[in-house]
């Protein structure tokens, strides 16, 4: 039994940094003034991600759209994969793009990001060559994602309007 326990525990941060929450920030464009009577700028900033994710997997809770009352633009996630799972479609369906990477701070690491545009999700990917499954794998939880209902049409055409 004390083998069994020690294994799963050491197996732990291993398991956690595949799809661990910990490992995600959301990205807010916050106006910036640089001083010297320069123009206002924007600058990208980054918060931890568990307020966000908790409100989207919540349905006791409002989603969280905006932080220190900015937009949020995006959820960065690191991952081993950059697959997105069919369990991301509660991310995408709160309107915030979704970009998957194993490392951001590497040029050799994939990132891929989905996102919904021209009344369908779509993707773009960069970084080494991924195989010919996780395409596949890829198209066929974006055919998952544009199945679901999620009303961004309508919102679409409202915007349009």
């Amino acid at each position: 039994m004390r083998f069994i326990l020690l294994f799963l525990l050491a197996s732990i941060p291993f398991l956690s940094h595949a799809d661990n929450i910990a490992d995600c920030e959301v990205v807010i464009m916050e106006k910036y003034n640089p001083g010297d009577n320069k123009q206002m700028m924007e600058v990208a900033s980054f918060y931890p991600a568990i307020n966000f994710i908790e409100s989207i997997y919540n349905e006791d809770k409002k989603i969280i759209s905006t932080i220190n009352g900015f937009k949020i633009r995006a959820l960065m996630c690191r991952r081993m994969d950059v697959v997105p799972k069919r369990i991301d479609y509660a991310i995408l369906k709160s309107g915030v793009p979704l970009i998957l990477s194993q490392n951001f701070d590497s040029s050799s690491s994939g990132i891929t990001k989905i996102y919904y545009k021209n009344g369908k999700f779509n993707y773009t990917y960069s970084g080494p060559d991924l195989s010919d499954k996780d395409i596949e794998k890829i198209k066929i939880n974006l055919n998952f994602f544009n199945s679901q209902s999620h009303g961004f049409s309508e919102k679409e055409k409202n915007k349009q309007e």
